[in-house]
């Protein structure tokens, strides 16, 4: 079969546009962003620094969020206990209230923080999905699908 993007995003119940991002939580964010910026050919974008991370562009479509988690919050406890590792996924949607909404009618346990819906792990085997109608503020790959146009920070 064919995949249509378009018909994905406005006939899909949660909304979803495309991926945000992946995060990473490190406790080296200088040497992490190395590595993906020189193995990988990644391009950083955006940085915050509360929590402190670091927004790169990889390949034409991926974007990978290095983040050094705050002291005594569940991500610096995994660091702790498991190392570095992929912490979740958050995908773009069109309105985060109707991704909440259809989330509810099925059945499925969310939170709202902020701009961010993020899916109970116990509903989702464990992992940590999370939505938001949000664009990082310099992403290549702009507001919606398609092709991406790299410049670093």
């Amino acid at each position: 079969g064919t995949h249509d993007p378009t018909g994905w995003a406005s006939g899909q119940p949660l909304g979803i546009l495309r991926s945000s991002h992946t995060t990473v939580i490190v406790d080296d964010i200088d040497r992490a962003a190395e590595f993906y910026q020189t193995v990988l050919s990644g391009v950083p974008f955006h940085e915050t620094h509360s929590p402190r991370a670091v927004f790169i562009a990889v390949g034409i479509n991926s974007v990978i969020e290095l983040r050094v988690p705050e002291s005594d919050s569940p991500e610096a406890h995994s660091l702790a206990d498991d190392g570095a590792m992929i912490w979740s996924t958050t995908f773009l949607v069109r309105h985060v209230d109707a991704a909440a909404e259809h989330l509810a009618e099925i059945g499925v346990g969310a939170t709202t923080t902020g701009d961010v819906l993020t899916i109970d792990r116990d509903q989702a085997f464990g992992a940590r999905y999370a939505f938001t109608a949000e664009v990082t503020p310099g992403d290549p790959r702009g507001s919606q699908t398609g092709r991406a146009s790299y410049r670093a920070v």
